[in-house]
């Protein structure tokens, strides 16, 4: 299980942070109680066939509703939560991409719907951020799922604030764990970690 978190810190406010929890592998059998925590409100897209699932976790004192996904994506899961940052309406997406390609043109569709998301959201709000696993390498942008990433932030003016591998190996480090932002001179601190989860604990 993957999770990443932030901290938004206005001026004179104290700092609060969200979570988005990613590829968890847990279906509708699982009831929310098992995975509530105090102070914070819970928004989850299931498990589907081929995919991770993805849940959000927002502190309580901050406005946020679950938004309807504009449709379904070949490609891509994504779990889009409205709330307020500050004075400022944001979008957050969390996101998560199987490492399975299937299909010949799979490349063409997954470059074209994380772009298909994001001017969607741009037509709602102008903050936008997104949270998760694209299993896309940062740090390798000259391959072809490197640049996929790259080439989204380019287009639709984002900057990832995890700068360091997310994941690392005897063999291989890799960035796959994003924070993506059009606003990042509002963000303090960001991290993205691994940590190992028993469902029949909860959380």
């Amino acid at each position: 299980m993957r999770i990443a978190s932030f901290f938004y810190r206005p001026r004179r406010r104290p700092k609060r942070r969200r979570l988005c929890v990613s590829s968890l592998k847990i279906d509708e059998t699982y009831p929310d109680s098992q995975f509530a925590i105090n102070n914070y409100h819970l928004f989850r897209n299931d498990l589907v066939e081929g995919g991770g699932g993805l849940m959000a976790y927002f502190s309580s004192v901050l406005p946020s509703k679950h938004l309807k996904q504009p449709k379904v994506f070949k490609t891509i899961e994504v779990l889009l939560i409205q709330s307020i940052f500050g004075a400022k309406d944001v979008i957050m997406m969390g996101i998560y991409r199987s490492q399975k390609v299937t299909g010949n043109n799979y490349y063409v569709t997954l470059e074209k719907e994380p772009h298909e998301i994001c001017s969607w959201i741009s037509l709602q709000k102008q903050f936008i951020l997104i949270m998760g696993d694209m299993n896309l390498n940062k740090l390798r942008p000259g391959d072809k799922e490197g640049k996929i990433l790259c080439d989204l932030e380019e287009v639709n003016g984002l900057e990832c604030l995890i700068k360091e591998p997310t994941r690392i190996t005897e063999n291989s480090s890799t960035l796959l764990d994003v924070i993506l932002t059009n606003k990042q001179e509002l963000f303090r601190e960001s991290s993205s970690c691994m940590v190992q989860f028993c469902t029949n604990l909860g959380l």
